[in-house]
C-alpha cells in the first residue's frame, strides 16, 4: 500500500537561502527555517519558549522566482517532506537535524525589521517540468 506525508512550518528564516549546482548538474537552494512555540509551565506559570530548526531545500530551477524574496527574517510557511537525520553533538549526545524538502513556499510577513510590507505576499508552488499539465483551453468540458 503507497503512503503520503506532507509537513507544513510556519516559522522565520535563519539564514539568507545558498544555491549550488551539485555533480549531476542539479540546482539546490537551502536556508534554514526556525519554528518556535511557546506556553506556560502550570507548575510555576512561567512562560516557556522552544524552537525547532529545519533545514529547507528547494531543488531545481524552478524556484527562482521566489527566491529573491527568502531572506533572514523573513516569516514563511513551507509545506514539503520532512526527514530527520541523525548525528552526534560536541558534547557528545545523540541529535538529529530536520530537512525538509520543499514543495511549496508562502511567503507571510517580516519581524518588522524591514522596509517591507507585512502583508500576506503569497505562495509559490513551482509546477514540475514535464509534469503532463495540459492547457485547460484544450480541455472538451
Amino acid at each position: 500500500m503507497a503512503g503520503y506525508e506532507q509537513t507544513m512550518i510556519i516559522g522565520n528564516v535563519g539564514r539568507d537561502p545558498d544555491t549550488r549546482k551539485l555533480t549531476s548538474g542539479e540546482t539546490v537552494t537551502s536556508f534554514s527555517v526556525a519554528v518556535s512555540r511557546t506556553w506556560r509551565d502550570r507548575a510555576t506559570n512561567e512562560q516557556k519558549e522552544t524552537t525547532n530548526w529545519y533545514s529547507v531545500s528547494l531543488w531545481g530551477d524552478r524556484w527562482q522566482g521566489v527566491l529573491p524574496y527568502i531572506r533572514k527574517g523573513r516569516q514563511l510557511m513551507v509545506i514539503g517532506t520532512v526527514s530527520a537525520r541523525p548525528y552526534t553533538g560536541q558534547d557528545g549526545t545523540a541529535k538529529a537535524s530536520l530537512e525538509l524538502r520543499a514543495d511549496t513556499v508562502h511567503l507571510l510577513g517580516t519581524r518588522g525589521d524591514s522596509d517591507e510590507p507585512s502583508s500576506d505576499m503569497g505562495s509559490y508552488h513551482p509546477t514540475p517540468q514535464n509534469s503532463g499539465a495540459q492547457d485547460t483551453d484544450q480541455i472538451p468540458f
